[in-house]
This record gives C-alpha cells, structure tokens and sequence, in this order.
C-alpha cells in the first residue's frame, strides 16, 4: 500500500468558516437560478398552451437531464483540476444560460435553455464538498457540509420571495422592450432578476484559496478511475446502497412538492402568485435552513454514538417525521391549516440533507469524493429533481384527470415516496456496521 499523506486541517478555523459562507453564497445564487420557475407554472402553461407535464419537464427534465450527464465528468474534473478555477466557470455558464430563459421565445427554446443551466450547475456541489473536506475533519465536517447544502433551501426561499414581489410589481402589458434584448414577456423578466445574485457572490468567492488535499497518496497520479469508485462503493455496499437509493426518493418526494407547492395554493385556494411566494419563500428561507442545520447538527452529535450509522439514522426520523404531516397538509381542505402547517413540514422533510450528504466526504478517500459526491448527484437529481415533479403532473393529469385536483396528486405521491425511503433505511439502520473497522478496511482497499 502507498504512503498516506496524512496532514492535518491546518486551516485557521475563521478562514475555514469564510469558505464555507463563500460556497454557501454561490449554492444560494445557483437555486435562486434553478427555483425561480416554480412560481411561473401559470403564465407558462396560458403563453405557450402547455399542461402539466409539459410543464413537468421544465420544472424537473429539462434542468435534470444535463445535471445529472455532467455529474460524472465534473467529478473526474474536481478530483484531479483546480477545484476553484472549476467553480468560477460553472458560475459564469449558468448565470448566462438563466438570462437566456429570459429572452426564450417559446416551450422549446425555453427547454433548452433550462438544460443548460443544469450543465452549468453541475459542477458546484463535487467541487465544494472536496473543498470542504481539506478543511474540515470527521465529527465537523457534518456541520459544515450541512451549512452549505442548507444554502439550497435559502436559495429556493429566495428565489420564490422574489419571484413573488418582482411578478406583483410587474406591469400590466404582455410584452415590455428591455435594452438589449428587445422585447421578452412581462413574467420573463423573472429569469433577468434571478441571474443577478450568482456573480455578485462570485466576487467574495474570488478571495477562496484552493487547499491542499488531505489523505492522499504520495505518488504523482493520485487520480482514482471509475473503476476504482464501484470497487469502493462495493466494498460498503451496505451503507452505499441506503444513502443513494433512499436520499434518491427523499429528494423526488422535495422537489416534487417544492416544484408544486404554488399551485396547490393558486388552485386550490386562489391565491396570487405573489402571496404564497411571499409566504412559501420566507418558510424556506427559516425552515428549511433550521432543519437541514439541525439534521447536521444532530449527526455530528450522533456520530461519537453510532459511528456510520448515523448518516442514515437522521433521514430515517427525517422521513417518519415528515409523513403524517404532508399527508394532513395536502388534504387540509383550509388555506389557513395548508399555510401553517407548511412550517413542520418543511423543517422535518429538510432534516435529512444535513445527514446523508455528509456521508460522502466524512467517510470516502479525498481521491473518490469529487466522483462519489457527482454520483450522488446524477441519482438524486435524475431521479428526485427529474421524476418528483414529473409524478405529481402525472398523477394529476392521467390519475385524477383533473388540474384542481393537485392536492390529491400530493398527498399519494408525496408519502408513497417517503414510505419507501424509510423502508430502505430501516433496512440500513439493521445492515450496516457500526464501528470504525470496516472503514480503515476500505480505507486501505481504496488506497
């Protein structure tokens, strides 16, 4: 087995904390970019005379697709190139892509340009959990990790509080003439806004050193092939299999009602789309950050206790949690109960992110984590950000047959999938082994 190059995080802890801010900043950016849609279901489905699952399509598909693809090549890139310098390009691409939606003048051409912002994303999250874990060692790392992943959520909040406001201030007119671009729809103008936040942030990100890496082999290629992650990935299948199969459906079931939530209110309870974005956006903003906080929180304290079975054992409760009140909130029948009830259930369905991604870098070799985390992604996104949206229209247009009866798409959909997710994790909780041996075993395998 080659030397181990063992150095310790010898970051300062402010600097350390500085870098996560700057990462969490550019996650925000990036769904303020990616959520923005979600309030523009209505105007697009009269303009470009679509149903929902077309609509589906741009809300999960179409963004989806090209992040998932990419995932795997920008690992590679990540475990092998500047994390940084990979970072700054990403940022540039998709805030370029989302002007692009913008001026999209059509279903098709909107489609295209969503995808491009998916390629564009891509790459942030491999880059910033490698990042991050030449800064931070196990039992803190958690933390850190749920720091930024928690950024998500700020970013989605923000996305619909402003979305919310810019389409209440909008003019009357169908079409305005921007300098530039000539004319684009009024509720376009969405897109122009929400492309502005990514590269103001990517000016604190410029001051971001990259680190050195932690725990690799003193050799020159320090690389790891495709090959190399399965065998790993095998070697643990155990915990591999609950983290990436669960965490799939556990994202499905957010995005999906994320995606879908706004219009449960518009159709359900005529609201505007300024009021539940209002609403919605400053629950996220609070709840969903505390909860994704308080689920990474709650690993790292959990850690010193059951060792690797923690990273599953926190969506498990996340899940079982996170049931019973999604359920009550779909079938509601009162906006008043629907909008208070929205403040559990985003808290406890995030829990789950502050624990599962956290797994990756706390637990695999620094030479597979931009490839494992890029993984991680492609099913996550394929499945969660593609499908959870795509289920819901679905169900509602060829189940229900009825666009008024969304609230019934969500409750079936929704606990169907956080049913089985605690299944798989139940299931992991007895399976994987607790203690430390099996990861210098897999340790020394990688190696």
């Amino acid at each position: 087995m080659p030397d181990i190059d063992m150095r310790e995080h010898s970051a300062k802890p402010a600097y350390a904390w500085f870098v996560v801010a700057a990462l969490s900043l550019l996650q925000v950016g990036s769904y303020i970019d990616r959520m923005v849609i979600n309030l523009l279901v209505e105007p697009m489905r009269r303009d470009f005379q679509i149903s929902d699952t077309q609509v589906s399509l741009l809300l999960g598909f179409a963004f989806a697709t090209f992040y998932a693809v990419m995932a795997i090549p920008a690992g590679r890139l990540v475990d092998k190139h500047s994390r940084v310098r990979i970072i700054v390009i990403g940022v540039l691409f998709w805030s370029v892509a989302t002007l692009l939606c913008m001026v999209a003048d059509g279903y098709w051409t909107l489609l295209f340009a969503r995808m491009l912002v998916g390629l564009g994303e891509a790459a942030l999250l491999p880059a910033a959990l490698s990042i991050l874990s030449d800064y931070f060692r196990p039992g803190r790392l958690a933390l850190a990790t749920s720091v930024v992943t928690s950024a998500s959520f700020v970013g989605s909040g923000l996305a619909l509080v402003m979305a919310g406001y810019v389409l209440s201030q909008l003019p009357a007119t169908e079409f305005v003439n921007l300098f530039v671009f000539g004319e684009v729809r009024t509720w376009q103008l969405a897109f122009g806004f929400a492309s502005i936040p990514s590269l103001l942030f990517l000016g604190l990100f410029l001051f971001v050193k990259e680190p050195a890496r932690t725990g690799l082999a003193k050799q020159k290629d320090t690389s790891a092939s495709l090959r190399d992650a399965l065998e790993y990935l095998r070697a643990d299948k155990a915990m591999w299999i609950s983290v990436f199969t669960a965490m799939s459906l556990v994202n499905a079931f957010q995005y999906g009602l994320t995606s879908w939530i706004p219009t449960f209110f518009i159709r359900t309870y005529g609201w505007t789309a300024g009021e539940i974005g209002q609403l919605y956006g400053m629950t996220f903003l609070v709840c969903a950050t505390t909860g994704i906080l308080t689920g990474g929180w709650l690993c790292d304290r959990l850690y010193g206790r059951f060792g690797r079975r923690t990273f599953v054992i926190t969506p498990f409760i996340s899940a079982v949690l996170t049931i019973p009140l999604v359920l009550t909130f779909a079938l509601a029948g009162s906006g008043l109960v629907s909008a208070i009830l929205v403040v559990p259930l985003t808290f406890f369905g995030t829990m789950a992110f502050g624990a599962a991604v956290a797994a990756i870098p706390s637990l695999a070799p620094n030479r597979l984590r931009g490839q494992l985390v890029a993984a991680y992604m492609l099913a996550g996104t394929l499945i969660g950000q593609g499908f959870g949206p795509w289920l819901i229209a679905v169900f509602t247009d060829y189940v229900m047959g009825d666009p008024m009866l969304i609230s019934r798409s969500i409750a079936v959909v929704s606990t169907s999938l956080l049913a089985a997710a605690a299944a798989i994790l139940a299931v992991g909780i007895r399976t994987i082994p607790r203690g430390n041996d099996i990861e210098a075993q897999i340790g020394e395998t990688a190696a």
